[in-house]
């Protein structure tokens, strides 16, 4: 129903009677997870679509107190029964009227979950599918930056003192800082040795010449 106002004065109402049946077979196909129902239920609470066809025109007194409430106040609400059932209330607005009707969906609980399950196994099977992938492409290039320091390692466990060892330098990266400062290490290490060596030379050079200095005294 809907008034006639002409300059904020009442004229009169227009309505339109709409046939039940009609909402009745345009809801009956829905089938929320394939075993649910839907039902359309008006402001005061009475059935306008109801999968019993009983039901039309008639009082939900089968919800709670809460969900009529909530269909009264225009609020969506949700609940689910003992037997497993879970109520889905959402409201709509018919048209322009001044009132929110609801939209009512049933559908078991565990088939609810079944789908969301089955998409939690179907997103972490791909996680892992994705997770191979980016260890099959990535593993080559560890392989490639890791072998240097493997080599580096080796050398340092093989170490026995020789001072002259050094490792081959093919890269600018950190690694090949890394192996630039170990050849430096080696080569200071190496200098020191000859340094000592040539000094404790000297050293008996100096010895010798000052004990034949003596001898000829």
């Amino acid at each position: 129903m809907v008034p006639i106002l002409s300059e904020g004065r009442f004229l009169g109402s227009v309505g339109a009677d709409y046939p039940l049946l009609g909402l009745q077979n345009i809801l009956e196909d829905v089938r929320p997870f394939g075993s649910g129902s839907a039902s359309l239920l008006s402001n005061a609470g009475l059935y306008a679509s109801h999968p019993d066809s009983s039901r039309l025109g008639q009082p939900a007194n089968d919800l709670p107190a809460e969900a009529l409430a909530a269909i009264k106040a225009g609020k969506p609400y949700q609940f689910v029964t003992d037997t497993g059932l879970m109520s889905l209330i959402r409201p709509i607005t018919p048209g322009k009227a001044m009132n929110t009707w609801a939209l009512l969906l049933t559908f078991p609980l565990e088939a609810a979950l079944a789908d969301a399950r089955q998409m939690m196994l179907f997103t972490a099977l791909i996680g892992a599918v994705g997770l191979l992938i980016l260890a099959a492409l990535i593993w080559p290039l560890l392989t490639r930056l890791i072998r240097p320091l493997q080599v580096l390692a080796q050398t340092l466990s093989d170490w026995n003192g020789d001072v002259s060892q050094q490792v081959q330098v093919e890269r600018h990266d950190e690694i090949g800082v890394i192996g630039a400062a170990f050849n430096a290490f080696m080569g200071r290490c190496g200098f020191g040795r000859r340094h000592r060596r040539g000094k404790s030379a000297s050293q008996r050079d100096d010895a010798g010449i000052e004990r034949r200095n003596r001898w000829r005294g």
